[in-house]
């Protein structure tokens, strides 16, 4: 699956949508691009993007759902239903209004099952709408794991790959039995999304640290900076991470930008918020209450 994206970043087909690059976009879309649901209703309220681009992704969207219609039609009546919806509307008069219509009794946990099984499916387009209209990527009350779960027990890789990119899993969220997504990947995938994490939140960091004004904010930026570089380094020799009590306060910038290292800890148990400690250097701890 085509990308250049960090998690919530601008990935290369929104790119060369916005940019009207049609051919850009053709080729993106035949390789298999993700197609999140919030795509579609930019490019058609985008003054820049003309008709020849609106037009492949348009049936690029209507296509990719068909497909991802038949493969629930044995799974789901909801599935259906909603997707014929998503159909009518993309097809319509006003595509950009395209959402997954949810009735008034229809909760946060029931489209979080709906999103598990459309992963178990491998219809990421199908999850992309249920995620953007109040799916938990994170649990799944009916299966007791969550849509990573799902998409891994079936062994649809590209789909597990998507839910992390764009649709907020977390592969150290374990599911009731105890089992944690990243150790359901095989050793190379582990690696390839833990150096993909590592590489976006070092990114994230560094921009951190150049927007923030305050000398303290920036000094916490680069103690995080400071931290992970270490901590990764254990987890590819198959260590439990020295830097696996690691703290961040709540509601802080850094727990906001980095949710996959310092507030999980590597037993995937999540850490209720406490001290905060700082790494001055290796294996060199102070706790501050």
């Amino acid at each position: 699956m085509p990308t250049c994206s960090p998690l919530g970043g601008c990935s290369a087909l929104r790119l060369a949508v916005t940019t009207d690059r049609a051919r850009t976009v053709s080729l993106l879309l035949a390789s298999g691009a993700f197609l999140s649901a919030t795509l579609l209703q930019e490019a058609w309220q985008s003054p820049n993007v003309t008709h020849r681009v609106l037009a492949s992704l348009t049936s690029a969207y209507c296509c990719r759902l068909r497909v991802e219609r038949r493969r629930l039609v044995e799974v789901s009546r909801a599935h259906v239903e909603g997707i014929s919806n998503l159909l009518e509307d993309i097809e319509g008069s006003t595509p950009w209004l395209a959402a997954w219509r949810s009735g008034e009794d229809t909760d946060h946990a029931t489209l979080s099952d709906l999103l598990a099984k459309a992963a178990a499916a491998n219809c990421p387009v199908t999850a992309a709408f249920l995620q953007s209209a109040g799916a938990w990527p994170f649990f799944s009350q009916a299966s007791g794991g969550s849509a990573l779960h799902a998409a891994l027990d079936a062994g649809h890789q590209t789909m597990a790959e998507a839910l992390i990119r764009d649709l907020g899993g977390c592969p150290y969220v374990p599911d009731t039995h105890g089992r944690l997504p990243v150790h359901m990947m095989s050793d190379e995938e582990r690696q390839r999304l833990e150096q993909r994490l590592f590489e976006e939140e070092q990114e994230k960091l560094k921009d951190l640290e150049l927007r923030q004004k305050a000398d303290r904010e920036k000094a916490a930026a680069r103690t995080a900076l400071d931290v992970q570089k270490p901590h990764f380094t254990c987890l590819l020799i198959h260590r439990p991470p020295l830097f696996h009590n690691l703290r961040l306060p709540p509601h802080s910038s850094l727990a906001t930008l980095c949710p996959s290292t310092p507030s999980v800890n590597h037993r995937g148990r999540h850490q209720e918020p406490g001290p905060k400690l700082e790494c001055y250097k290796w294996g060199e701890f102070e706790e501050q209450q």
